[in-house]
């Protein structure tokens, strides 16, 4: 599969007739101002040849053969532990934000991993319901559900580096900054990078002790 982008108007018109065929397809970015048209192979089997003796050859699904090499148990400890999973086991929760039954959003605990307990965080809120202290609300009721309900050790959450209302909102639940994904992401013409937080159940749990008030 390859891309190219473009503002040409010649090279657009050639592209839409391509896409006509049925050979590509044409998207625009956040900016809507750059252009970009994937194209297929003719067939869905990619090869990459490494040496006489080794090449790569792509898969839509995973045969037997590669199940018993990834559950072999010096394979296995290096593998995300999905490959372990029964496939009844979900790996993300996603729900609905209403605000008086009206839907203004969507909150989610995505890439779960049970076996290590943990699971990403991710939300957003129409815009007329921003700043209103949704967010805070939604995020306090999802932290406090995945340590209490669903057992988690640890919740993670990506910011892209630009939102900084996003990143106010993690280190006011309590995350903590741990790395950064360096220009991660292309939006409005140039790369941006994504931050990394996370949040441990034992540090949740010292917060939320410090935030009860003492009797006297």
């Amino acid at each position: 599969m390859w891309g190219v982008f473009t503002q040409d108007p010649l090279i657009l018109i050639l592209f839409l007739m391509l896409i006509e065929n049925s050979i590509g397809y044409l998207f625009l970015d956040a900016s809507r101002k750059v252009c970009f048209l994937i194209l297929p192979f003719k067939s869905n089997i990619m090869k990459i040849i490494c040496s006489d003796q080794i090449a790569l050859s792509s898969t839509e699904s995973t045969s037997n053969k590669i199940l018993r090499i990834a559950l072999m148990p010096e394979v296995a400890c290096n593998l995300t532990e999905t490959w372990t999973y029964p496939d009844s086991m979900p790996q993300e929760i996603v729900f609905v934000i209403r605000n008086n039954k009206k839907v203004i959003g969507q909150a989610a605990y995505n890439n779960i991993r049970w076996f290590n307990r943990k699971a990403a965080l991710s939300l957003f809120i129409h815009p007329e319901y921003q700043r209103q202290g949704v967010g805070t609300l939604v995020m306090q009721h999802l932290i406090s559900h995945g340590f209490d309900h669903l057992n988690l050790h640890r919740l993670e959450a990506e910011v892209i580096s630009y939102n900084q209302a996003a990143m106010a909102l993690m280190k006011k639940a309590g995350f903590t900054e741990e790395g950064r994904l360096r220009e991660a992401r292309y939006f409005n013409g140039s790369y941006v990078d994504i931050l990394s937080f996370g949040l441990l159940r034992k540090e949740h749990q010292e917060s939320s002790k410090k935030q009860i008030p003492k009797n006297k």
